[in-house]
């Protein structure tokens, strides 16, 4: 399964932080952002990706996070 999130996340550093704590909490097998993009989109890959926990870890590290509907 794959899922893509809308954030306002715009530096490295920023999505190093974000992936650090999806691996840590989470477990996915594949995260990555593409920054460069209008949507600083986060794209998860796994078996199973519960949009609230994602949602959710986001916003405790006080980062905006909404589910791209394509």
């Amino acid at each position: 399964m794959i899922k893509a999130y809308k954030t306002n996340i715009t530096g490295r550093q920023q999505a190093y932080i974000v992936e650090t704590a999806l691996y840590m909490f989470l477990g996915y097998d594949h995260i990555s952002f593409n920054l460069k993009d209008k949507d600083h989109t986060l794209i998860i890959m796994s078996k199973e990706i519960r949009n609230d926990k994602v949602i959710n870890t986001l916003k405790a590290l006080n980062y905006e996070c909404e589910l791209l509907r394509r």
